[in-house]
């Protein structure tokens, strides 16, 4: 029988932190281009020293039951866009930390492709 063995990805956030994907990397180049995604929904507010993520609240949105936050991450040109399930009071122009789970998150190439997840037991 052969042993498997799986290797992560370590994505480098523009300085701020690493973020380690349960993606397999086999066939992932060092240093090709490639697009993180997650839903609005799963990323977490968090201290900024905790933080995989900061940015700058630039707009806030009650929808009664959620909050959206539109976060200026210095990530692309639109703002990052986050869900909250219950009501927050945050100001505009305050500086947040973010979380972003890794079991939530996605690469993607510059192709849109997805890269192959790696299914962990538990």
């Amino acid at each position: 029988m052969k042993k498997l063995t799986l290797s992560f990805i370590t994505l480098a956030l523009a300085g701020v932190s690493n973020v380690t994907l349960p993606i397999n990397s086999a066939g992932v180049p060092e240093g090709q281009a490639v697009q993180l995604g997650i839903r609005p929904e799963h990323i977490q507010i968090t201290e900024l020293a905790q933080a995989d993520i900061e940015g700058e609240v630039l707009f806030v949105e009650q929808m009664g039951n959620e909050t959206l936050l539109y976060v200026n991450s210095g990530y692309g040109s639109e703002p990052l866009v986050m869900r909250h399930t219950s009501r927050l009071e945050i100001q505009t122009d305050r500086r947040i930390g973010l979380r972003l789970p890794p079991e939530n998150c996605y690469l993607f190439n510059s192709d849109g492709r997805a890269f192959v997840r790696i299914q962990l037991a538990g």
